[in-house]
């Protein structure tokens, strides 16, 4: 089956929501989130707003200032969960780096004895290396130019600065679970066993990519959620 759907001009886009039963109470406004946000993203506001999901009708005395408030709310709760994302995620790769470092070397991340699944270890690394290697940050430069003979990835304390949260997650999941240092970094942060912790991280991955690429966090359902902390 192929999508036989035609292009609406934002005019027939209003009157198509108002033989649905939307009622535009605001035309200019409706007009103005119609070319500036587009009819399908504000779709994802009102789903919960139809009686008939086939049909696309809505629910009674539903107003196009109500998808609008529920975009905005939207927004702005992205912009206050990403930047608490970005202190745990700071904070993640910072104790990441200093607990591990001192305790195995700077490239402990190079050795498959300190991950639960040595075989699995190439693919961690082979992520690592990508990332390095696209790294446009001066200090990785500069790093590049100064140890030509030095094939390893740069230390820790460098590679991991280049590292997404996506990264970062599993480089903690893959982790041995013997290492004491995985279960004081959950405690440390208040989760107290390393299964939440990780858990968590891969949650937090989940909505830091859904706030980076400006997607609906607002009634969504997640594909994995929080346990609750020990």
């Amino acid at each position: 089956m192929l999508d036989s759907k035609k292009p609406l001009s934002i005019a027939d886009q209003i009157s198509l929501l108002e033989s649905r039963g939307l009622v535009i109470d605001d035309l200019a406004e409706a007009k103005h989130f119609l070319r500036n946000v587009s009819y399908y993203r504000l779709a994802g506001y009102w789903w919960s707003l139809q009686t008939d999901r086939r049909k696309h009708t809505f629910v009674a005395g539903t107003k196009i200032t109500h998808i609008i408030s529920r975009y905005n709310f939207d927004r702005e709760l992205r912009l206050i969960v990403t930047n608490m994302i970005e202190r745990i995620e700071v904070s993640i790769r910072t104790r990441l780096v200093y607990e591990l470092t001192l305790a195995y070397g700077s490239h402990w991340f190079e050795e498959p004895k300190y991950f639960h699944q040595p075989k699995n270890h190439q693919g961690i690394i082979d992520k690592i290396q990508d990332e390095v290697r696209r790294s446009k940050e001066i200090f990785m430069q500069e790093h590049k130019k100064k140890y030509t003979k030095d094939t390893r990835c740069p230390p820790a304390w460098k590679s991991f600065e280049v590292l997404s949260m996506g990264t970062l997650s599993r480089i903690y999941a893959s982790l041995n679970n013997e290492l004491p240092e995985k279960n004081d970094l959950a405690r440390n942060l208040g989760l107290g066993y390393h299964k939440i912790l990780t858990n968590w991280l891969q949650t937090i991955t989940v909505v830091r990519n859904i706030c980076a690429h400006h997607s609906r966090l607002y009634d969504r359902d997640l594909p994995i959620w929080p346990t609750k902390a020990a």
